[in-house]
This record gives C-alpha cells, sequence and structure tokens, in this order.
C-alpha cells in the first residue's frame, strides 16, 4: 500500500503545527511527529482504522490520535490521507465531508 497525502492534509498538519506552536515549539513538532507516524502504520494496516460514522461509505475510515481525526481513503493499493480534524468538530454538516470529492 502506498500513502498519499493530499494537499488538504499537508495544510491540516501546518495549521496544527502553526496553533501548538503559539505556545510550544516542542510540541508542535512532537504532535505533528505522532500523527505522521500514525500515518505511517496504515502502510502495513490499511484497515486498522473504523469506518467514518458520518458516511456510508465503507472505503473512508479514520484513527483517531487524540485529540484529532485522521480521514483517509482507500482507493485499491493506494491510501490518500483526506483531512485531519480536530475530534470535536460536528461533521454531520454535509459541507464539512472532505471525502466527498474521492
Amino acid at each position: 500500500m502506498k500513502i498519499i497525502w493530499t494537499e488538504t492534509a499537508y495544510d491540516d498538519l501546518k495549521c496544527i503545527k502553526e496553533y501548538i506552536a503559539r505556545d510550544s515549539d516542542y510540541y508542535a513538532i512532537r504532535v505533528i511527529e505522532k500523527l505522521i507516524s500514525s500515518v505511517e502504520i496504515l502502510e502495513g494496516f490499511p484497515e486498522l482504522g473504523r469506518k467514518v460514522p458520518e458516511t456510508d461509505h465503507d472505503n473512508v475510515r479514520e484513527i483517531i490520535v487524540k485529540p484529532y481525526r485522521i480521514i483517509y481513503h482507500l482507493e485499491g493499493q493506494k491510501i490518500m490521507i483526506v483531512t485531519i480534524i480536530h475530534a470535536s468538530r460536528d461533521l454531520t454538516n454535509p459541507g464539512l465531508h472532505k471525502w466527498e470529492i474521492y
């Protein structure tokens, strides 16, 4: 399996890092490292994450790295990292379903 980060997911990482770095550069780097290493595990275990409850698509999955949800899309031999959002966000609004473009 090949992991592909979408531009949106890269932007999410950047925003998360910038937000945490306001208080601590050290912790900003640690959080980003943890998010990335959690995604790398998917290469060997692509179905590790659960199905995203807000969608009917079995190939849209997520892993939780508190307090974030890493949402990804399984597509053949590819794992598309779609977005990283704070777990407190309400995804019941269809406008927030970034995975719908895949």
